[in-house]
């Protein structure tokens, strides 16, 4: 987990969330807790997301596996950007202008 980003904007109001969509992993909470802290205590949120859209997404995706997904949202709650595929270059450039608005 990387937290340049929050690391670089939260000071001005970014917020990041990290959340393993796998619900299947609930059961395996315990297990999270220890890899974070392993890797060390994480400056953001850290989750599990307790929703179907994994099993939709995962149904649907021709692949391995449709995660991880980058998303943007701005102050007024619209998503601005979604990414399948990590671009810190591109999420670099966009956070600024989302944090001014």
């Amino acid at each position: 987990m990387d937290s340049t980003f929050n690391d670089t904007w939260s000071s001005q109001g970014l917020q990041v969330v990290a959340l393993d969509p796998d619900t299947d992993d609930i059961g395996m909470f315990p297990d999270l807790v220890d890899y974070v802290n392993y890797l060390g205590p994480p400056k953001y949120s850290v989750g599990i997301e307790n929703s179907l859209n994994y099993n939709t997404f995962a149904t649907a995706y021709e692949g391995s596996n449709p995660f991880p997904v980058d998303v943007l949202v701005g102050k007024d709650g619209t998503i601005r950007y979604i990414a399948r595929e990590y671009d810190p270059q591109t999420i670099t450039q966009l956070i600024p202008d989302l944090l001014a608005e």
